[in-house]
């Protein structure tokens, strides 16, 4: 960050799980990738003064190389990995969340997105970004045609979630509003004592001391 700050311009990029507050798998996996979130929030608003943006950026299904093992297939062959999970076929390279950010940090604006957290797919959208293959992954909306119907209790916990939002939105809209309307207090003077020297210098000059 020091350089980007020495130059005034830089982007800083944390890769994520999930386009959503929370992460995702155990605990201690979902801290993880919650703080990475929280943590380009925090870094947005300390380097905004030096022209340095911070994201948080999420790609759908990635075919990491882990991923790739875990179905027994490669780069070449990677769809026969649908057989074994549907959702696969609408996975993603590494190079497709690659493009996504390149994307981003050639974006002239990029400030107006600091401290955001936003996807593969959503960039992919918005830039006309294409996978290695020529195909345009969206997995949130697979997600949200395909995963979520399928699962009661990620729907039941999603609506949750919506709530637990739509509250500190409501919170930080009142607070802003009631910012906005209290009236400007002035400052009370205040007097700062005499030091200890100076009051009893002052008695020593008084007659009835």
């Amino acid at each position: 960050a020091k350089r980007m700050i020495a130059k005034k311009r830089g982007l800083i990029v944390g890769v994520t799980e999930s386009d959503t507050l929370f992460g995702g798998g155990n605990v201690m996996a979902d801290l993880v990738k919650t703080g990475i979130k929280g943590l380009a929030v925090r870094l947005a608003e300390e380097l905004r003064p030096h022209a340095v943006a911070a994201i948080a950026i999420t790609p759908g299904f990635l075919r990491s190389e882990s991923m790739l093992d875990h179905f027994g297939v490669t780069t070449d062959t990677w769809r026969e990995g649908g057989k074994k999970d549907e959702h696969f076929l609408f996975s993603e390279s590494p190079l497709f969340l690659g493009r996504a950010v390149a994307a981003l940090a050639g974006d002239p604006d990029i400030m107006s997105r600091s401290g955001m957290l936003t996807s593969s797919w959503e960039v992919a959208r918005e830039f006309g970004i294409k996978d290695a293959d020529g195909t345009r992954p969206d997995w949130g909306r697979h997600f949200a045609d395909a995963v979520i119907p399928t699962m009661s209790w990620l729907r039941t916990s999603m609506e949750r979630y919506v709530v637990y939002l739509d509250r500190l939105s409501a919170r930080a809209k009142a607070d802003l509003a009631a910012g906005a309307s209290a009236p400007q207090r002035k400052r009370r003077k205040t007097t700062t004592a005499a030091p200890v020297e100076s009051r009893e210098a002052a008695r020593e000059e008084r007659p009835d001391a």
